[in-house]
């Protein structure tokens, strides 16, 4: 998607009298867009290496039984440890930018059609909460799926960047490593000393949300596609 929405720029631009502005404007998204790409497949790299780690401890230690710990073992136990702290780093790697580019096509929906008359829809989550009213005010059709991704979007990536990750201040927090069937991973929180009403908690497999943000950019295209004649860009008068 990256390439496409990069191709779909440089088509679009030239309706505009002002191409630069516009392509720039779209091309804040396009860059986040492949920062994510980045970190996508560098997770996938180092989460693939940490589920092969993972087996091989479990396999060795019913071969092993109740004996003392072998070399092996042990390496694989010491390379687990540095193989999480890199996974780690990439899951909440993806969380952070992931909810940036969020940010960036808000900005972008609000910069091409408009502030509203009252407020601002220049974050996710304000656009996901005024979207009604925006979309009547400025009389826009809205893609298909396209309020559905929003809300998905803001509980699955947002919500758990802003919650568990930069805004837990709890030093009881543990952080862990949890999987799916297929082998896939993603963060996982606990509380230390569990208290009522703590919960553990678990992030979206980045391959999902990864999934969700395709198809989000895609809407946001089919977005402008659409609504083109409601742009405040002013347009070329074709001949």
């Amino acid at each position: 998607m990256g390439d496409n929405l990069l191709e779909f720029i440089e088509r679009e631009r030239m309706r505009y009298e002002d191409n630069n502005t516009f392509a720039f404007g779209l091309g804040q998204v396009s860059r986040y867009y492949k920062f994510l790409s980045i970190i996508y497949a560098r997770y996938a790299e180092v989460s693939a290496k940490y589920w092969e780690n993972t087996q091989r401890q479990m396999e060795m230690s019913k071969v092993q039984g109740s004996r003392p710990i072998g070399p092996e073992l042990w390496r694989l136990h010491l390379e687990a440890r540095d193989l999480q702290d890199h996974l780690h780093l990439e899951l909440e790697s993806f969380f952070m930018f992931g909810t940036v580019l969020l940010d960036r096509a808000a900005c972008f929906i609000e910069w091409y059609f408009g502030q509203p008359s009252k407020g601002r829809i220049s974050s996710h989550r304000r656009l996901k909460n005024k979207l009604s009213s925006y979309v009547s005010e400025k009389v826009l059709a809205l893609p298909e799926g396209f309020e559905d991704s929003i809300a998905l979007l803001e509980d699955s990536l947002a919500e758990f960047r802003d919650k568990e990750i930069v805004h837990d201040r709890s030093p009881r927090s543990m952080h862990m490593t949890w999987f799916n069937a297929d082998g896939e991973t993603s963060l996982s929180k606990t509380k230390l000393y569990p208290r009522d009403g703590d919960q553990q908690v678990g992030g979206k497999m980045p391959r999902e949300l990864m999934e969700a943000v395709k198809g989000y950019v895609d809407q946001l295209v089919a977005l402008i596609e659409i609504n083109r004649s409601k742009s405040r860009l002013p347009l070329k008068v074709e001949a």
